[in-house]
This record gives C-alpha cells, structure tokens and sequence, in this order.
C-alpha cells in the first residue's frame, strides 16, 4: 500500500493526547477503524513536549505498510 500523503496532528482527548491522521493514512484509518484520532499512552496532564518527544520517538512506526500490512483491512 502506497502512502501518498498525510499529515498529523496533536490533540488531547478523554484525558489522552491523540494523534489525528489527514490525508491517505487518516482515510484508511477512517475505513479501517471508523475514527482517524488516535490515542496514545500519555496522559492530557503531560506537558505538549513531551507528547511530542514520544510521538518522534514512535514515528517510524506510522507507515502505511506497517500499520495495514498488505493492504489488510477490514
């Protein structure tokens, strides 16, 4: 599955920050999971910059191929 493109951004929640996906990877999260906002383990009561640092941390983790592994969706 090719990733054309995408953007994210950082909100808060229910009590967690969220990574919210625009573009191809927030329309297949749409389609797959039926919401393109996800949670992460942190905390809303952790400061942004932190969030941030985990989210770097993570990033390599958000393509396409390994988030839906062949195309596999429901």
């Amino acid at each position: 599955m090719k990733l054309e493109s995408f953007e994210m951004d950082l909100v808060t929640r229910n009590g967690l920050w969220c990574v919210v996906f625009e573009g191809d990877l927030g329309e297949q999260f749409q389609k797959t999971f039926g919401s393109n906002v996800v949670p992460l383990p942190i905390e809303s009561s952790v400061p942004r910059s932190q969030a941030l640092e985990h989210l770097e941390r993570h990033k390599d983790s958000l393509s396409m191929d390994h988030l839906f592994p062949a195309g596999n969706s429901r």
